[in-house]
């Protein structure tokens, strides 16, 4: 994601899956050291916490535990989710989207609209922002 950041090479406990979310996972330890190469907002997954990054790297401590992974949502994404757990795909089809928004440092997130299996529109967000102006 950043390959002008030679820091972040020599980490492999550490990985970006697409641009937006950042799992960190250790084995068989109560606390773990989280990297943010640039100047943007993350927000954990289960409470969404800003954690601010800086252009020359930042890092963090967090305590981890086995029942979680520490999962960060980069600033001005939105996340599409189905959470209620089903046995396959089609029984999610009439399911409700659950929009996880993370804020970036300016109080907006991405414009977006997701479009459900069955094909009708099922969520639609427009340039979210904090409230703040």
């Amino acid at each position: 994601m950043f390959p002008k950041d030679t820091p972040g090479f020599a980490m492999d406990d550490q990985f970006y899956v697409g641009s937006t979310l950042l799992p960190v996972t250790r084995k068989d330890v109560t606390e773990t050291t989280v990297y943010l190469v640039e100047d943007q907002v993350y927000s954990t997954y289960s409470e969404l916490k800003p954690y601010h990054g800086s252009s020359k790297g930042k890092t963090f401590t967090i305590p981890v535990e086995l029942s979680t992974i520490p999962i960060y949502i980069r600033g001005g994404t939105i996340l599409p989710l189905r959470e209620c757990p089903r046995r396959s795909a089609p029984l999610m089809a009439y399911d409700p989207f659950t929009l996880r928004v993370a804020l970036d440092q300016s109080g907006y997130s991405a414009s977006a609209s997701f479009t459900s299996m069955t094909g009708k529109r099922t969520a639609t967000s427009r340039a979210i922002t904090s409230g703040a102006s």
